[in-house]
């Protein structure tokens, strides 16, 4: 018995039915109706009965055959009919819908617009939580990355390591699959006779790959350019290529001058690649070489990628032990031993807390926003009685009007969705306009495939939620009020009057709250 008929005729999706399972049985009927006729034809023409049927199997071939392409052709043929059909009800829906949102401007735009609201702001704080809570750190195997620091035995003190440290660890460590190093500064670029503080950071050769970065244009920066006597070289970022080159390709090649050395510009990153989400430091507009002569006391950012079921407990005794094998000792390192941090524990709870509690916050805008049009659609299908009647009257079942009803508050549901992205887009300007400066990471927060594709399923949810109670309402007209005029009162029975009673009170309960 099926359980879930009215489901079924609302959403009438053309998935297989019935009529594939009587397709073998049709197909043999129509198999023994020819060989039938075959028989007979034979023995109008002087072929005994008993050899009629064996000389008619005989040129009809491979029965098996002919049967099982029967049976494919006739259940391909069904489920294409089945798609034409479901295909062209969904075409007349929204025909219906569209005009019938055309005839009610005020409830449509009323209804898009609450709706826009409360996506926008609701998808707007889903690419900020995505951003800095769910992936702060957007580079390949984050979850084990750790960056290094030495720690102070006596006090919370942590301060950067040496870049012959991080040598040594590269060359010695066995629980990483690779340790890189990079440091951001701001250093002077003059340009003829003006000159200006630029942010740069210089980076290991295998940083830049390690942590995903693409070279859209030259190379990147090797190891040849740290050595004694190569000549300094440059990568650009997107924005610095854009703005001060006009993205022209012979940017290759040609030279600026950072902190009174003449550099070379041999290539450009990907746009939005930078490490601002590690150090919290403005992005870079030139990336340079870190390595060579002179430099192995430099103070760096050291970063590990731990191999997979390495703990950081057990990758900061390596450290130790690393440094120990490398002949780096001293008072100082004793004081200040190396230590790797999981980013996970070293993240800021209470900006989490708090990017949580505003996304409770706008989420129950967005419930408000719900309840306030699901309001609108009752009211408005109570209106419809004669609309309703007619279309009764004519024949419409149950899940047809239901499906209807449904259609409609499916098409304002995509049409507020896509005024929520409106909404959503400016209100990232402006959080990125008005953000406090030490949360540079927020410039990061944009509407990716991950947000757009939790922003559409919480509209075609919702657009299910605010449309099932009128359109539940519609659906349990009986067949007496058509002729009695008494289609509204429909509307008015315990269910109805049981929905909107918990509308207000859930409206007045979320608006209490914010």
């Amino acid at each position: 018995m099926d359980r879930f008929p009215l489901w079924r005729r609302i959403l009438r999706l053309p998935l297989p039915r019935k009529d594939r399972e009587t397709a073998p049985a049709d197909v043999d009927a129509e198999l023994e109706f020819h060989l039938h006729m075959r028989v007979r034809e034979l023995m109008a023409q002087g072929t005994p009965e008993s050899e009629a049927r064996d000389e008619a199997l005989r040129r009809f071939g491979d029965l098996s055959e002919a049967r099982a392409t029967l049976i494919r052709q006739n259940e391909h043929r069904a489920d294409r009919r089945r798609v034409m059909v479901w295909l062209e009800d969904l075409v007349q829906d929204l025909g219906h819908a569209l005009r019938g949102l055309r005839r009610r401007p005020i409830l449509t735009l009323t209804a898009i617009t609450t709706l826009a609201l409360g996506l926008g702001l609701t998808t707007g704080v889903l690419a900020v939580v995505n951003r800095l809570v769910l992936n702060p750190l957007p580079y390949p195997g984050a979850e084990r990355l750790a960056p290094v620091l030495l720690a102070s035995n006596e006090s919370a003190l942590r301060i950067s390591p040496e870049l012959r440290m991080a040598t040594a660890w590269r060359a010695r460590l066995a629980g990483t699959e690779w340790v890189e190093a990079y440091d951001s500064q701001e250093l002077l670029l003059e340009d003829g006779e003006t000159a200006e503080l630029v942010q740069t950071r210089s980076v290991t050769p295998g940083a830049l790959p390690a942590l995903g970065a693409r070279i859209v244009l030259g190379r990147g920066i090797e190891p040849s350019d740290t050595v004694a006597g190569a000549t300094p070289v440059a990568l650009l970022a997107w924005s610095t290529w854009q703005r001060r080159f006009g993205a022209a390709p012979s940017a290759l090649g040609s030279s600026v001058r950072i902190d009174g050395r003449v550099v070379s510009v041999v290539g450009v990153l990907e746009r939005g690649f930078d490490l601002t989400p590690l150090d919290g430091t403005a992005r870079a507009e030139f990336w340079l070489a870190l390595g060579g002569p002179g430099s192995d006391e430099r103070s760096v950012n050291v970063l590990v990628m731990r191999q997979p079921g390495v703990s950081t407990a057990s990758l900061t005794g390596e450290l130790r032990t690393a440094l120990s094998a490398a002949g780096i000792t001293s008072d100082f390192i004793e004081r200040f031993p190396p230590m790797a941090v999981d980013p996970a524990e070293s993240a800021d709870r209470g900006r989490e807390r708090t990017l949580w509690l505003l996304t409770l916050a706008v989420g129950l805008v967005l419930a408000v926003a719900c309840a306030n049009v699901a309001a609108l659609l009752l009211g408005q299908a109570a209106l419809r009685a004669g609309e309703l009647r007619v279309r009764i009257a004519l024949g419409a079942g149950r899940g047809r009007l239901m499906r209807q009803l449904l259609t409609e508050a499916g098409l304002l549901g995509v049409l507020g969705g896509l005024g929520g992205m409106a909404v959503a887009w400016s209100a990232l300007w402006l959080t990125r306009r008005s953000r406090p400066e030490n949360l540079l990471t927020l410039d990061d927060a944009s509407l990716d495939p991950v947000v757009l594709l939790a922003a559409g399923g919480l509209t075609l949810l919702i657009a299910l939620l605010f449309g099932l109670a009128p359109a539940w309402s519609a659906s349990r007209v009986e067949t007496p009020n058509v002729f009695g005029g008494r289609l509204a009162r429909a509307f008015d029975t315990r269910f109805g009057r049981s929905f909107r009673s918990l509308l207000v009170i859930g409206q007045l309960a979320a608006s209490l709250v914010l």
